[in-house]
């Protein structure tokens, strides 16, 4: 089954990555839906964000505390030096759109989202 791209807008992108961050119900939810930040986040913040979160819980085998994921060190590091700043602007844009959508108002975008990699997938599959 592939993963599925999120059609919804950067705001409420950035409120389902704080969900999944704040939530480890979410972030089963996410994983079980392919949810995957590469392919469902278009911001490379979020994607760097939501790929550390889930190297997080692969290896620890539980979801990080926010100052954990904050702290892994794939976040820390970058070559150019901008990622401290631009990452510390993205945690507090991912928890401040989280107060502002909930998570119920984001299930029915999860569930078009899903039925829209399900429609391609079929349709690729007929093809």
């Amino acid at each position: 089954m592939a993963n599925f791209e999120i059609i919804f807008n950067e705001d409420r992108q950035h409120a389902l990555l704080g969900h999944m961050i704040t939530d480890p119900k979410v972030l089963s939810a996410a994983r079980l839906l392919k949810v995957e930040p590469a392919t469902s986040f278009s911001d490379h913040w979020l994607q760097k964000i939501g790929t550390e979160l889930y190297r997080f819980e692969e290896k620890y085998h539980r979801s990080p505390s926010l100052a954990e994921l904050k702290a892994v060190q794939g976040l820390i590091v970058d070559t150019e030096g901008k990622a401290p700043e631009k990452i510390a602007k993205t945690f507090e844009k991912i928890l401040a759109l989280k107060k502002e959508v909930g998570f119920d108002i984001l299930v029915s975008d999860l569930k078009e989202a899903r039925m829209a990699t399900i429609v391609r997938e079929n349709i690729e599959k007929s093809v």
